[in-house]
């Protein structure tokens, strides 16, 4: 029964996040004294230093990534399309004022889903953690990994970026596609990996 459960558990180390027992993650020592969220049904243990956070609270935890993930991608989206309006010149001063203030807008509204995206006071896409390790239902002790991106606008290349000139948006055009390149990839990532975690419980 035990060497079922083993292979098992070895096909679900997906996504080369790699298996663990619980209490072996590299979540790292800030999860010491982090509260579990409010809205989870029930008590939830405290995360302690280097510990995997429960089931459930980890798949509040997956889906929380991918909203955030998918809400930034969006914000990227609109930054391109901006970006290549800009770049194809022929607008006048007003007009370019206008998609640089909403380029801009854009870049806010990334920074703040970064810094927002969080589950049981812990940051998931701001850098405060490159991984976050994930319990498997109970009585299973092993856990998971989930990569974790950073999504600031420093990280992803955007803190600079403009275009009030044709040339600054050709530029921010390369910019853009390379966070949005990024950003995508670990939500193709995160999605693949959330098909499997959370239908673990079931």
């Amino acid at each position: 029964m035990a060497d079922q459960e083993d292979a098992s558990l070895d096909r679900r180390a997906f996504l080369r996040r790699g298996l663990t027992t619980a209490g072996g993650i590299a979540t790292g020592a800030a999860l010491a004294g982090e509260t579990a969220a409010a809205a989870m049904p029930g008590p939830v243990p405290t995360p302690s230093p280097g510990h995997a956070l429960p089931y459930r609270l980890g798949v509040l935890a997956v889906e929380a990534d991918l909203a955030g993930l998918d809400s930034v991608r969006g914000h990227l989206e609109r930054m391109r399309r901006i970006a290549i309006k800009a770049a194809q010149g022929g607008l006048g001063p007003f007009e370019v004022s206008e998609l640089d203030l909403e380029f801009y807008y854009q870049k806010s509204k990334i920074q703040l889903v970064a810094g927002g995206t969080a589950v049981a006071d812990l940051h998931l896409l701001d850098g405060t953690f490159t991984q976050l390790g994930l319990g498997l239902p109970p009585p299973n002790p092993h856990a998971v990994e989930l990569e974790l991106l950073d999504c600031t606008t420093s990280t992803l290349g955007l803190t600079t970026i403009s275009v009030i000139t044709t040339a600054n948006a050709a530029a921010a055009i390369a910019d853009v596609d390379k966070a949005l390149h990024e950003v995508s990839s670990t939500l193709r990532e995160t999605r693949a990996f959330a098909r499997v975690y959370t239908q673990l419980g079931n």
